[in-house]
């Protein structure tokens, strides 16, 4: 594929508007009956985007950090054993030619 059809391609796509929304199916709470020594606390209600971005969102972000963060610190360490073999000076030259 071109770049120019790329470019057409993804300009429609973006003029594009998705027929569907992003909506999550309502559950149903399911009620227990208490005990009469029970403590009625029935703690945080949270809306199916708020799980959503707890549940999945939120994990994906930290993995991706954190696997981020583990191949900087190698690179790091490659630089610190490797370095003295390309320095500033030399990869210039290197991109030039």
């Amino acid at each position: 594929m071109s770049n120019s059809k790329a470019k057409s391609l993804a300009n429609s796509l973006e003029s594009f508007e998705f027929l569907l929304e992003p909506t999550f199916p309502v559950k149903r709470r399911v009620l227990r009956k208490k005990e009469y020594d029970e403590n009625i606390d029935d703690g945080d209600v949270w809306s199916l985007d708020k799980v959503f971005e707890y549940d999945y969102f939120n994990v994906i972000t930290d993995t991706a950090i954190s696997s981020l963060r583990n191949r900087f610190e190698e690179l790091k360490r490659f630089e610190s054993i490797f370095g003295f073999l390309f320095d500033s000076k030399r990869l210039k030259s290197v991109d030039e030619s």
